[in-house]
């Protein structure tokens, strides 16, 4: 008898899963799966943007630098620097802000845009540099714009794609050129003062347009707006 009861406790009965309750917990594992996939998918996007984003401020932080050696070069030299500044700052046109701007297809482009928003502003801010020295004016927001946006054909029809350019990412850009144009003219000081009066009187008139703005509430512009004044 202790065999049989022994016997009979060591065996455990198995219970079945309603077929219904197994169907949901594949369903459910099949959601979560598309979720982790999505999710995948996102933070694979976001890095490459992050890359392009980063290698656009190196390479606009060159510009930069390679402009600055125009301030002791003849006429000639100088419009050499300017050449090779503008084929520079086009092909990250057309390498890595391309990549960027095909990304975001078919995208919420807000979503992605403070990834490349630093790159954004230190090329708008090469660009406005190179603007200033070879023609004595701003870069437009239009231009910049007009500059990174890219056709290409799809099913026989010809498309538009391009960057989502922010006025604040345009006037962050625009803001950091006064640290560069304040160190061109100390070293031009020596040498040409009609230059150091140029680049003041148009910092200043920079500087009246942004206290014209309605980013007074953004800190980001706060700092950058105070940054300006002191290079004036």
């Amino acid at each position: 008898l202790y065999n049989v009861r022994y016997c009979r406790s060591a065996v455990m009965p198995v219970t079945m899963k309603p077929e219904k309750e197994e169907e949901e917990e594949e369903s459910l594992i099949l959601l979560f799966t598309s979720y982790a996939n999505e999710l995948d998918a996102i933070y694979d996007k976001r890095d490459r943007i992050l890359k392009a984003s980063q290698e656009i401020t190196v390479s606009s932080k060159r510009v930069i630098c390679l402009l600055h050696r125009c301030v002791n070069e003849n006429e000639e030299n100088g419009w050499k620097i300017f050449q090779q500044a503008v084929e520079k700052l086009k092909s990250l046109a057309n390498d890595q802000f391309k990549t960027v701007a095909f990304e975001l297809k078919d995208e919420y482009c807000d979503q992605y845009e403070k990834y490349y928003s630093n790159g954004l502003q230190e090329y708008i801010e090469a660009w406005s540099f190179l603007n200033f020295l070879q023609y004595k004016k701003l870069i437009t927001l239009f231009e910049i714009r007009q500059l990174l946006q890219y056709e290409f054909c799809e099913n026989g029809n010809i498309h538009l794609r391009k960057i989502n350019i922010s006025y604040f990412d345009y006037v962050m850009g625009v803001a950091d050129l006064a640290g560069e144009l304040m160190r061109y003219a100390v070293v031009s000081s020596n040498s040409d003062i009609v230059s150091v009066n140029n680049i003041y009187n148009f910092l200043v008139t920079i500087y009246r347009c942004m206290e014209l703005s309605n980013l007074k509430r953004r800190k980001r512009f706060v700092r950058k707006e105070k940054e300006f004044l002191e290079s004036i």
